[in-house]
């Protein structure tokens, strides 16, 4: 399946023992019971204090897993959030901001 495979990719990075472990969508195209569990192993080396950037769209899941989230937008960093900061409304109001921010620098250069 899909959720044992990602956790045979998550235990190949370990197995070189990292001090970052670098994940990009780990929970994209898995079931439910799967994302459980691939998270659960994330957090386990998140807390033997392994750090681990992870890449994710899903927001309910950074919500539930992150203890720091920075926001990009349109390579922009339109947010930065610690901690019982890191809520779902927040990080979605930091996405718009850096549309927002690209929108209004293309308008400004148009009106040169």
């Amino acid at each position: 399946s899909g959720g044992n495979q990602q956790k045979v990719v998550i235990g190949k990075g370990i197995l070189t023992e990292p001090q970052i472990l670098l994940m990009d969508e780990p929970s994209r195209g898995i079931d439910i019971g799967a994302k459980t569990e691939v998270f659960e192993i994330i957090n386990k080396y998140a807390r033997e204090g392994l750090s681990i950037i992870v890449i994710s769209s899903e927001l309910e899941e950074i919500v539930a897993i992150a203890d720091r989230v920075i926001v990009l937008s349109n390579g922009l960093k339109t947010g930065e959030f610690y901690g019982e900061e890191i809520e779902k409304d927040a990080l979605v109001m930091a996405s718009y901001k850096g549309h927002h921010s690209r929108t209004a620098a293309g308008d400004q250069e148009e009106e040169k």
